[in-house]
């Protein structure tokens, strides 16, 4: 059920890449509200477009109108800065861009509701009836949508109130990153399930006998689901059964009712079967499971590349890191998530020969191929084609040992699955939270008499960042002291060596001098920001308050005209100077 999505998500990833790149001015006030406003037409003009050019208006698929609609979204955005728009008049407030980020998505989802559905400037249709057909295409995308504002607002949340993050210092970063997605997880299966019927305009099956045969299957399986509900067909295009939801409380078996009317009780009872083998081995836990050890590694991958120019001499840019991001999420959903798929589903397809036999499953796949228009011989990357299916189960019901072998084929592939995500979470031990390698990899390629290149230094600062983060103070001061040594009148890494000398927990009095002395140099070189707020910080750490106040009103007017503001907001900013005197404590990220 992810794979419908992926235009929000590529969205989003499409935002961070371009969106917050502009080569000219913002809009600002009513041309802002114009352009956003103008955005959704390309939903109505690629909506409009025939069925010839651009394909069917499928909601539940990604097809090539919501492609098309994406790149010209997105470039549209890039060019008329619409995201570096909103960014700039969020930016007084506690997690603008959170508030930025989501103002664009709900923009995207207006543009590719209209993509699904031909507009009717002439009104030959009422506008009522434009209306609701409208709102029903947004609504089938609301669940995910709700999904992602809930990632936006938790992560507005740690921006508003660092307080929270802080709190949380003590956890690793790999596993704060593998709690986020088991709680995100733990949500989304209960809110998307109770979503889904109002979203989707859900209802029970007309035939209350194939409700009756569907439960009483379910049953003899040894599984339970919330409810049985029509799967509309006119969402996916073809008629079809579906299991949603991982939390027995808040799982629903989806069966067309097209499909119930098409079909006996014997074939009602083997499709059943096979849906109640995905609950039964629970594929959809280690369909997660793989997707965690996905983010991990990615993540993993992500930091090697960061700091790759301690020994390649060349520092990846931003935009490729993100390419290969969203690469290797296309990749891994295309080739491995459709690996694990097709196993699944013939463990599936071969619970239901077991249960009950090879006929009833043949002629339901055959109807199934009928009602939709599916060739037999055409294969499916996810599923494997029809016939491909049904060749395997003939020749496993000739020889029932076919089943014992693809069973133990898949216990291996659900235990790699779990042994490679222990994997991953023991390299993130090593990697993030200990420092070993990152501090091997700094000896390696920048030793004490090297003369290291532009593409080094891009990783050192990566490294000393890091090892900030997760609170090594100790590698993160020698990190920023060689980053010193190698560019002494930087005032940038003047100041991250400041900051981090004076408000260090139980640091000495002569390192908060130090701190002092590096951040009253920084401040003579440039006139930034981030660096007064350094330096009315360091004036508040040995006493003298009236600087400090002096320092911090000065980083405001800085921060007002965007001089080293970066995406601290200006509340940041105000508050550091309305509380200068009695904040003697708080200990802001370095910036």
């Amino acid at each position: 059920m992810l794979l419908p999505f992926i235009p929000f998500l590529l969205a989003l990833a499409g935002l961070m890449l371009v969106g917050m790149q502009s080569a000219q001015p913002p809009p600002q006030g009513w041309e802002l509200a114009v352009v956003y406003c103008v955005l959704p037409l390309l939903g109505a003009i690629v909506g409009s477009a025939p069925e010839s050019l651009l394909g069917a208006r499928t909601p539940l698929r990604v097809n090539r109108r919501r492609l098309v609609l994406l790149v010209l979204w997105i470039a549209a955005v890039a060019a008329m800065a619409v995201f570096h728009g909103w960014l700039a008049l969020l930016a007084e407030f506690r997690g603008g861009e959170e508030l930025a980020l989501t103002a664009m998505l709900l923009n995207f989802w207006l543009s590719d509701g209209l993509a699904l559905r031909p507009v009717n400037p002439l009104l030959v249709r009422g506008l009522r009836e434009q209306l609701r057909d409208l709102s029903w295409k947004l609504g089938i995308s609301l669940p995910i949508v709700v999904l992602v504002l809930m990632g936006l607002a938790v992560s507005g949340l740690g921006s508003a109130y660092p307080g929270l993050e802080q709190s949380l210092d003590w956890i690793p970063i790999w596993l704060q990153t593998l709690g986020s997605i088991l709680i995100y997880v733990a949500v989304a299966g209960m809110v998307v399930p109770v979503l889904l019927p109002l979203c989707w305009r859900l209802r029970k099956l007309d035939s209350a006998d194939a409700e009756r045969v569907i439960r009483e299957e379910l049953a003899a399986n040894g599984v339970s689901v919330a409810r049985v509900l029509n799967w509309p067909a006119e969402m996916m295009g073809h008629a079809t059964a579906g299991v949603v939801g991982i939390i027995p409380r808040f799982r629903f078996l989806l069966f067309a009712d097209a499909l119930a009317g098409a079909l006996n009780e014997e074939e009602i009872r083997s499709v059943t079967a096979h849906e109640a083998e995905h609950i039964r081995q629970r594929h959809l836990w280690y369909f997660f499971a793989a997707i965690m050890t996905f983010v991990l590694f990615l993540q993993m991958v992500l930091e090697v590349l960061a700091i790759s120019g301690l020994w390649l001499n060349y520092a990846f840019p931003f935009w490729a890191l993100t390419v290969l991001e969203i690469g290797g999420l296309l990749l891994f959903l295309r080739f491995g998530l459709g690996f694990m798929s097709r196993y699944f589903e013939r463990q599936a397809d071969g619970n239901a020969l077991r249960r009950r036999g090879f006929l009833p499953f043949q002629t339901a796949m055959l109807k199934i191929s009928q009602l939709n228009g599916i060739r037999i011989r055409d294969d499916n990357w996810h599923h494997y084609g029809i016939g491909r299916r049904l060749a395997y189960l003939e020749e496993a019901a000739q020889t029932p040992d076919t089943l014992v072998q693809h069973d133990r084929a898949v216990r291996r592939i659900k235990g790699a699955c779990l042994v490679l995500l222990a994997l991953c979470v023991l390299a993130q031990t090593v990697f993030s939270s200990t420092g070993i390698v990152s501090y091997a990899v700094e000896t390696y390629g920048l030793g004490p008499a090297a003369d290291p290149s532009p593409a080094a230094v891009q990783g050192l600062q990566f490294l000393a960042m890091r090892a900030y983060e997760r609170k090594d103070y100790p590698a993160a001061e020698r990190y920023f002291r060689r980053l010193l040594q190698i560019n002494p009148d930087d005032p940038k890494v003047q100041n991250n060596l400041a900051w981090l000398l004076v408000t260090r927990p139980g640091t000495e009095p002569y390192l908060v001098q130090e701190g002092l002395d590096l951040a009253l140099r920084a401040s003579h070189a440039a006139e930034l920001a981030f660096i007064w707020d350094t330096l009315a910080e360091a004036h508040l750490r040995t006493g003298r308050f009236e600087k400090a106040a002096a320092a911090a009103e000065k980083a405001l007017r800085l921060a007002r005209e965007n001089k080293g503001r970066g995406d601290t907001p200006l509340a940041y900013f105000r508050e550091r100077a309305e509380q200068i005197g009695e904040d003697s404590g708080r200990a802001p990220s370095i910036r």
